[in-house]
């Protein structure tokens, strides 16, 4: 699979993130004029719900913008990570899949996993 190249990050650009499990995906998307992330559960698997929630949101931003906006999907590599980036990137979606293990994380403060259940959930 190619290697994506991060775009520059721009005021047309909806900017996600996905946490994905076997059983539930949590889905976050980051609007240009919002501050805090809005959050969609999603069952596992389910990627023509993802579809629809990613479409629904780039409609509305560009109902509100006037321009249909570029959507940017981000992701650790796992269980689902590449069937989907496959799927995404057929549909238009600039997909980047993550390997964990290139992030670089302070050795002290809180432990990674308390770091990633907070990131999207802050409110």
């Amino acid at each position: 699979m190619d290697q994506a190249t991060p775009s520059t990050a721009s005021a047309n650009t909806l900017n996600c993130a996905l946490e994905l499990s076997k059983n539930s995906w949590l889905l976050a998307i980051q609007f240009p004029d919002r501050e805090q992330p809005s959050l969609y559960p999603i069952a596992g698997g389910d990627a023509e719900r993802l579809m629809a929630k990613l479409t629904a949101a780039q409609d509305r931003w560009a109902k509100a913008s006037g321009a249909l906006p570029m959507i940017t999907l981000c992701y650790e590599v796992g269980y689902d990570a590449f069937w989907l980036a496959r799927f995404l990137k057929a549909r238009g979606i600039e997909c980047l899949v993550i390997d964990p293990g290139s992030l670089q994380v302070s050795r002290r403060g809180p432990k990674r996993w308390v770091i990633e259940r907070l990131s999207a959930r802050r409110r």
